[in-house]
């Protein structure tokens, strides 16, 4: 059923237009690669600090610099990515590198809440140790999210 709608959406027009416009195309995944750069960039920035690996001294206020650019980063991720997977949904959602993509942005925003969960209950001083093991899980995470997603994207 999921995979006749998929198809249904691959098979309307916009996407169509998408999928045969080489500029339309090169654009959405642009897009979703400046997504994935401010994403990610913003998040190891961030996540250095919180462990303790880059000055960690200002963790808290290297937090508030990049949380901003890293939730901007996630929409234009989103967005685009959905715009991308609409093309080809149906074969996607059957791929092992889509499926472990999937639940690696899954454990990231899990992983999110699980460290903001942390933070509130550590109003001041340095990160406690559960949010240095949050913050280095974020990075192994969000950069195994790459790379599943470059693997989607060479393989069709």
């Amino acid at each position: 059923m999921l995979t006749g709608i998929l198809d249904v959406v691959a098979g309307s027009a916009q996407i169509g237009y998408l999928r045969a416009s080489r500029v339309a195309y090169a654009s959405v995944n642009a897009a979703h690669i400046v997504g994935i750069s401010l994403l990610v960039g913003a998040i190891v920035s961030s996540d250095l600090r919180t462990a303790g690996l880059w000055k960690a001294d200002r963790w808290r206020e290297g937090l508030a610099t990049c949380v901003p650019v890293a939730a901007f980063g996630l929409a234009l991720a989103l967005i685009s990515g959905m715009m991308l997977f609409s093309i080809r949904g149906g074969a996607y959602i059957a791929d092992p590198a889509f499926q472990l993509k999937a639940l690696l942005l899954v454990a990231g925003l899990v992983n999110v809440f699980a460290f903001r969960r942390a933070m509130a209950k550590r109003k001041d001083g340095a990160p406690s140790t559960a949010m240095r093991l949050s913050a280095i899980s974020s990075m192994v995470i969000w950069i195994s999210a790459i790379f599943a997603g470059r693997w989607i994207a060479f393989t069709y």
